[in-house]
């Protein structure tokens, strides 16, 4: 965690210590840096695809709009056992879907 630096120099290691612990534990947050990985890999790819930086915001208004509710379907199935996850099975389905484009 970047601030765990600053709590130890303001003499709250521990408290640190038990944020970390909390983050690393929390599915809420694994859940949140699974999305921004996406979100990440998708403006690259859309980057690439323009020649240029599209941009973050752009990226994730994008991603949202169009891959957000099957990404989100797809992990409810990983978490459900419904589905079994490959090493690298999720960044091809992202890209297969970022190249097949939206359904209309």
């Amino acid at each position: 965690m970047e601030n765990s630096s600053s709590c130890s120099n303001r003499g709250q290691a521990g408290e640190c210590s038990r944020l970390e612990k909390f983050f690393e534990q929390s599915t809420l947050y694994q859940e949140f840096l699974a999305e921004r990985e996406e979100i990440l890999r998708h403006k690259w790819i859309e980057s690439e695809k323009a020649g240029r930086d599209i941009g973050f915001e752009k990226a994730l208004l994008d991603w949202i709009l169009n891959h957000r509710a099957a990404w989100r379907a797809y992990r409810k199935r990983l978490r459900e056992g419904k589905e079994n996850q490959r090493p690298g099975q999720a960044a091809l389905l992202v890209t297969l879907a970022l190249c097949l484009g939206p359904k209309v």
